[in-house]
Parts: structure tokens; sequence; C-alpha cells
């Protein structure tokens, strides 16, 4: 098992709000709430325990973790009352390494975003010329894809013959641009919302 110090999950977070920024995201929000990068990845942030469940749910869909395996991630989600949302992000020992997990974050990362830049009917393009302050990534169509794709009763126990079958649709910006640039007439895109103030 690969052990990591307790403050590991701090410079994991760090990293999680750098490569959000660099996808083009500004913050997150939920509910028409405005949540900053840092909170938002912060361990008891909105965005890092479902990026957490997601990238769990994908090693299981890959057949790197078996079903009911545990400590296959070197990070994992906890139920914490105290939190503002009521679950918090640790590290913990993991059968894989920290640079691995990482991996499997940003891609959930970048999915997540581009779900938000879908729901605004934005292309990644479009997105990263729209000002800084409005590219605030809306947070529900991910925790909405998740609890209908990524983290259900069925993906959890998908036989290993049916893992590439039960793959769900996982974005990147590539994937949303190709996609986006097809959608012709079909609609303008929403009006972001705005975030109050970066600084």
């Amino acid at each position: 098992m690969n052990t990591y110090s307790p403050d590991s999950f701090e410079k994991l977070s760090e990293l999680l709000v750098e490569r959000a920024r660099s996808l083009g995201a500004s913050g997150f929000s939920i509910h028409s709430e405005v949540i900053s990068l840092e909170t938002s990845m912060d361990s008891c942030g909105p965005v890092t325990w479902a990026l957490v469940l997601h990238a769990d749910a994908m090693t299981r869909l890959a057949g790197i973790a078996p079903p009911n395996a545990t400590n296959i991630l070197p990070v994992t989600c906890v139920v914490n009352p105290a939190a503002p949302f009521g679950n918090e992000a640790i590290s913990q020992p993991g059968a894989l390494a920290m640079s691995v997990a990482l991996n499997w974050l940003d891609s959930a990362l970048e999915h997540a975003i581009c779900l938000g830049m879908h729901a605004y009917n934005y292309s990644p393009a479009e997105w990263l010329n729209l000002p800084e302050a409005q590219r605030v990534v809306p947070l529900e169509p991910y925790i909405t894809d998740l609890q209908e794709n990524w983290i259900t009763e069925s993906t959890d126990n998908v036989a290993p013959n049916q893992l590439v079958d039960a793959w769900p649709q996982l974005y990147d910006h590539d994937r949303l641009e190709a996609i986006m640039s097809n959608r012709g007439t079909l609609g303008t895109s929403s009006r972001a919302l705005n975030f109050p103030s970066l600084r």
C-alpha cells in the first residue's frame, strides 16, 4: 500500500485548482451560489468529494478495482456532518500511487467542467472566450451524470467481460468541441453565471 502524509490532500487540492483554471473554470456554482475554486477543491468542498467518487467508479469500470475492493485509490470520502456539504475527501493508504489517482481525478474534473459548458450550450472554444468572471461552471449537471451513469447499482455490478460496454460517456475538451460543432442552429448559448468578484 502507498501511504501519504495527512497534508498530502492539501497539495492535491492545489493541483486541482490549477488544473481547473487551465481548463477554463473560474469557479463552480450550486443553485446559483458561486463558489471559488479554492473552496470547491478544498477537502470539504463540493467538487472534490464528487471527483473522488467519480475516480473510484472509473477504476472499477476500468477493471483496475474489483467491485467490492477498498483502498484502491489513496484518497477516499468520509461522512463529516461538520462539513458544509456533509462529506470530506481525505488521503488513505491505497494500492495506486497518488500520481495515478491524480490522473483519474484530472479526467473527472475535465468531464465535470465540460458538462457545465455543455449545459450552457458553449463549446470549449466559446467558453474560453468569455470574460473570466463569467466562466463559472454549474455543478448540477455533473452530479446528475454521476448519479445516473457512473455511481449506480448496475455499474457497481458489471461483469468483467462487459466493462467496455458499460463505460459511460466521458467528456474532454476535444470531444465536447466536436459535439458542439455539430449543433448547427439547435440553439444559442445560455448566459453564463457571473462571478461577483475573483479577488
